[in-house]
């Protein structure tokens, strides 16, 4: 069976004008949001944020009592010498700020490091957020929702 040249045309027409509203819009993107919805604590999944030539990937986990936050850092203009556990803090549904533990991971200077962030407590509600200041921009958030 031969397909006409016209239907053919049309055809592929219609599927470059698809293509470009799905790169345009951007479908099928990871979002690109600091906030994140997940089903359970457990099920936590990545965020990053890319402001001020910083890019920052941070993924929670959860350890019986405590939240480790596993972040990588890369950039290719800004020296990455600042204190994460000085210049991190989780915040709480109510506003209240709770203060990292440790960071186990590559030492302040360069442009690539990564590590992990440790708070060793528990913090209520359904919100989690943390904020790091000083890395690029003043300061960045990522949030995590569960119920």
């Amino acid at each position: 069976m031969k397909i006409p040249k016209s239907i053919l045309i049309v055809s592929l027409a219609a599927l470059a004008i698809l293509s470009g509203l799905w790169f345009a819009r951007g479908w099928g993107k990871t979002p690109t949001s600091s906030v994140l919805v997940s089903q359970d604590a457990a099920d936590l999944q990545p965020v990053s944020n890319s402001e001020g030539g910083v890019e920052v990937t941070v993924t929670p986990s959860w350890r019986e009592t405590a939240w480790d936050f596993e972040i990588s850092l890369n950039t290719h203009s800004v020296e990455l010498d600042n204190d994460l556990v000085r210049d991190s803090f989780l915040a709480d549904e109510s506003g209240r700020k709770y203060s990292p533990n440790s960071w186990e991971g590559d030492p302040p200077g360069g442009h690539h490091r990564e590590g992990i962030l440790r708070f060793d407590q528990k913090i209520p509600g359904s919100n989690l957020k943390l904020v790091v200041r000083n890395l690029g921009v003043p300061e960045r958030s990522f949030e995590w929702r569960f119920p």
